[in-house]
């Protein structure tokens, strides 16, 4: 399965390097109007799924933790720690505001002890070179057209 994403998904951005080059003759149908819409269903799409990563995710659905004090909190810490980053005039510090912010994250996750057991083995080394094309190459057509 692996091999087939792969494969696919280097013909699918191969397609879309060839798309990138022509795409300026589209502009008189993708108005600012059309990519405004789409832009905004987009979103809205992904309310539900911000919603549920808020409550703790699907993982506290099944062990019915959903909604915890815990999550509501790291979330809360999280949200506004973007907001309040994005209203000052650093412009740097507002580019960074989502990168800040999952760094205190994690950090507010670690004082509140929801991170995951270390499961590493101790002799792993600090870096690894990654072996190219491990998994291989294949093409799955039903993943490339839908």
């Amino acid at each position: 399965m692996m091999a087939a994403l792969f494969g696919t998904l280097m013909l699918a951005s191969c397609t879309e390097m060839v798309l990138s080059r022509i795409l300026h003759l589209a502009r008189r149908i993708i108005t600012p109007l059309v990519s405004g819409v789409v832009v905004m269903i987009i979103g809205l799409s992904l309310i539900q799924v911000g919603l549920t990563s808020i409550g703790g995710g699907y993982a506290a659905m099944a062990d019915h933790t959903f909604g915890a004090p815990k999550n509501l909190l790291l979330a809360g810490i999280v949200l506004a720690l973007i907001i309040i980053l994005n209203r000052q005039r650093n412009p740097y510090l507002r580019i960074a505001s989502l990168v800040i912010a999952m760094a205190a994250g994690y950090l507010a996750a670690w004082f509140l002890d929801m991170l995951p057991a270390n499961t590493a083995p101790t002799n792993s080394s600090l870096i690894t070179v990654p072996t190219p094309l491990y998994y291989g190459l294949g093409i799955d057509w039903s993943l490339l057209l839908p």
